[in-house]
């Protein structure tokens, strides 16, 4: 009889990942993508789903693997087999365009690290850290309502987002499976508006010492900074019921999710400044011109209240959940109840979202052919969107593809491929619309732990 151990080097190479990932707390991104929508409250809800349920139309609600971890519903601990260590890598570009123009954008990074384990026949948990909010944008803005100043602009820049640890575990019992995380969010968001005065110039670039950008008109400009820190609790709460159906012993999974926030709070600080801004094509600056600011606050605690998203769903795999599955996700998020500091956001809505998905593996088992031992993986999926702009959703949706592709012939490795070509807003109505394809690298690593050494 073969033995079956921990594997030591395993072990080793997904503690010190963790380490590794840890030590950038999950913000080692190329944030040169303008979202400008992350303008709107705590930035644009980040997808953390894994490479296998991003290629088929974001599934996860009853989704359940032997081999790949699903913490956005914790009950699919109970169906791992082997233990899985997940890392997954965003390589994303975005064609943005309004009304009267088009550009080109990028953004790349660390997407998740998940690590999931049975501890028994019915009992599985997992841990992971991902972005659960991201915040990136510049926008301009021009208005003249006083003749006296002349021309107005505005330039808002943000920067930033919330990340999040989880930690989870799940029970079986005969049919039904119930799993719960428990999450921390932390991170910090920078905000800034400044008010430049094109039309008021003649002003010396030595006013402000040193500096100087090379440009001619330096403007007299305000600015307003904000500096939050965000901290609070998430939880997933989780079921999936799953049964053989009739003659063709088929299984059929149906699922419910639920992941809902508390005690999320932003501690403040706020601070106004009389000064100068000089720009030129590849390099802009604001220096103050006076040693006390117009304005400044003292950090102050602000309660968040953030929607919660649920989910329900239908899977059905063939009998031994290795050659097939397709399935469905319902999704509602309660946006409109987003509230700061007791504020609603007129902006924001609720959501409605749908998701259908399909894989399928030729033969897992042929040792001859890699094709036919590789996962491909289907879908669709639509979302109607959290915000509400000028009376017009800002709605997304998407066709998604991928694949499973086995490492080795020793072992269940894989290298998961997502692709997801879908498009965001409209450009109706002054508004900005975003063209993306979304490719996710998923590394997934398996191994047998909580078992000691046998042999002959």
């Amino acid at each position: 009889m073969k033995f079956l151990n921990t594997i030591r080097p395993f072990k080793a190479a997904c503690t010190a990942a963790l380490i590794f990932i840890c030590c950038f707390n999950c913000e080692a991104q190329i944030e040169n993508l303008n979202d400008i929508y992350s303008f709107y409250g705590n930035g644009t809800k980040y997808n953390n789903n894994i490479a296998p349920n991003r290629s088929m139309g974001h599934l996860t609600t009853a989704y359940r693997s032997l081999l790949n971890t699903n913490p956005s519903n914790p009950a699919s601990y109970t169906a791992l087999d082997l233990t899985s260590f997940e890392v997954g890598l965003d390589f994303d570009a975005y064609q943005i365009n309004g009304a009267n123009s088009t550009g080109n954008t990028s953004d790349a990074g660390i997407s998740y690290i998940n690590l999931a384990f049975p501890i028994n026949d019915n009992w599985g948990a997992g841990f992971g850290i991902n972005p659960f909010s991201k915040v990136n944008y510049k926008v301009n803005s021009s208005k003249n309502t006083n003749e006296s100043i002349g021309v107005e602009r505005s330039l808002y820049n943000g920067s930033g987002g919330i990340n999040q640890i989880r930690f989870g575990t799940a029970y079986r019992y005969k049919n039904l499976s119930i799993g719960a995380n428990f999450g921390y969010l932390f991170g910090t968001i920078e905000k800034e508006l400044l008010e430049i005065y094109e039309d008021l110039t003649g002003l010396s670039a030595n006013t402000v010492g040193t500096f100087n950008i090379g440009d001619p008109e330096p403007r007299p400009t305000v600015q307003r900074l904000s500096s939050e820190l965000i901290r609070g609790n998430s939880w997933d709460i989780g079921a999936q019921y799953q049964k053989k159906m009739g003659k063709s012993k088929n299984m059929i999974t149906i699922g419910a999710n639920a992941s809902i926030v508390t005690g999320l709070s932003s501690e403040e600080y706020k601070i106004w400044q009389r000064g100068i801004f000089q720009e030129t094509e590849s390099a802009s600056q604001f220096s103050p011109v006076e040693i006390d600011p117009l304005y400044a606050t003292d950090t102050s605690k602000i309660d968040i209240t953030h929607p919660g998203t649920y989910s329900l769903g239908i899977a059905i795999a063939d009998s031994n959940q290795t050659k097939w599955l397709v399935g469905l996700d319902l999704r509602y998020s309660n946006w409109s109840t987003y509230k700061k500091g007791g504020v609603s956001i007129p902006e924001y809505q609720d959501v409605y979202g749908v998701s259908i998905g399909a894989s399928v593996t030729p033969d897992r088992f042929n040792l001859k052919s890699l094709w036919s031992r590789v996962e491909y993986r289907f879908g669709l999926y639509y979302d109607s969107g959290n915000l509400n702009i000028t009376d017009r959703n800002i709605a997304q949706y998407g066709l998604t593809f991928g694949m499973g592709v086995p490492l080795s012939f020793k072992s269940f490795n894989k290298l998961n491929l997502s692709i997801d070509a879908g498009q965001k807003g409209s450009t109706q109505d002054g508004l900005v619309s975003q063209n993306y394809l979304k490719m996710n690298l998923g590394f997934t690593f398996n191994s047998k732990w909580f078992l000691k050494r046998r042999y002959d």
